[in-house]
């Protein structure tokens, strides 16, 4: 596979979101890299590096991806997409970012319907940097 399309959900076919663990469990996906959140990040990207602990399902409807310093939950994930370079989630209704690090705490909440895509700080200082056309989750190595 070329490595541009590693990248190219366009290139992936999706993944039913119960294959997400197993991919995580044997190591088929990726397991550390940047983070976006519908292209919001910390710092520029590739410059804070994430490594996943532990991912797994909390219900039937919340995903927990949870990081060293980080806990991001995801709720109503659809369009999973994994290889060895990228862990991508397409859309979901909400997401928690909770950053220890840089001790930030974030929600964003997608109105599919509307396609409107709202931010709130709940703790700390952010300027979220969002771009809807993005997939809601991210997780890239280089």
């Amino acid at each position: 596979m070329n490595m541009k399309n590693h990248y190219n959900l366009e290139k992936l076919n999706p993944i039913d979101k119960h294959k997400l663990i197993e991919h995580y469990k044997e190591s088929k996906a990726s397991i550390s890299g940047a983070v976006f959140i519908w292209g919001d990040c910390f710092g520029k990207p590739g410059d804070t590096i994430y490594c996943l602990q532990n991912l797994t399902w909390i219900n039937e409807n919340e995903l927990l991806f949870k990081f060293k310093w980080s806990n991001i939950h995801v709720y109503n994930p659809m369009g999973i997409y994994v290889n060895e370079m990228m862990i991508a989630i397409n859309i979901c209704d909400r997401i928690i970012w909770d950053d220890y690090f840089f001790d930030v705490k974030l929600a964003y909440d997608f109105d599919q319907p509307n396609q409107e895509l709202k931010t709130k700080i709940i703790k700390g200082e952010h300027n979220p940097r969002i771009n809807i056309k993005e997939p809601c989750l991210k997780l890239v190595t280089w």
